[in-house]
This record gives structure tokens, C-alpha cells and sequence, in this order.
């Protein structure tokens, strides 16, 4: 199977805490495939690395790969989201300052 079929199957999957695909979230970052061991190695940005809904999307994406693809093993790698903010995207603050000095 090729890289871009396991990306479209995985896009599919769910993220439980931002509540979009994860093609929608453009969260897979890598596929690689180990020929050796016959497994799938993936790169995959979650919101957070240590919640229970991370622990339940890395079974959904095992049980996928395995199961449904039939690949002996997977290795997912879990890298945090460098955004934040409203809708993902990164938040700019402005500080405007005024030059007129003192009171009265």
C-alpha cells in the first residue's frame, strides 16, 4: 500500500479534542514503512501528547493499520501542536503604546 492511501485512511480518523479530521488538521507529518518487521512508522501532531483522548486515537490508528490494512506492527510518534489560538491558527498580540508623557 502506498503512502497516500494510508494518508487518505488515517484522514478519516477523528480527533476527539480539536473535533476534526486528521486531514482536516493536516496532523500526519510522516509515513514510512519499515520492510523488515512489515510495519508502518507514522509522525502524527495532537493537541496534547499525555490525554486519555490521545491514548484512544493511537488504538483507532493502530487498529486501523493492523487490523484493517494488515500490517504486522506500527510506531507512532506523537508530536505536539506548535499553534494556538482560535480555529488553530496562531494568535498575534499588538501592544500600542502612547508617547505622550506624564499627567496634566
Amino acid at each position: 500500500m502506498k503512502t497516500d492511501e494510508i494518508k487518505a485512511s488515517l484522514g478519516q480518523i477523528f480527533d476527539p479534542v480539536r473535533h476534526k479530521t486528521l486531514a482536516e488538521l493536516n496532523a500526519i507529518k510522516y509515513v514510512g514503512f519499515n520492510d523488515e518487521k512489515d510495519s508502518v512508522v507514522l509522525i502524527v501532531e495532537v493537541k496534547d501528547t499525555t490525554s486519555k483522548e490521545t491514548d484512544a486515537l493511537k488504538r483507532q490508528i493502530a487498529k486501523l493499520i493492523k487490523i484493517d490494512l494488515g500490517y504486522s506492527g506500527v510506531k507512532i510518534q506523537l508530536e505536539e501542536s506548535k499553534t494556538s489560538g482560535v480555529g488553530g491558527k496562531d494568535t498575534k498580540y499588538i501592544f500600542i503604546t502612547s508617547t505622550k508623557g506624564g499627567v496634566g
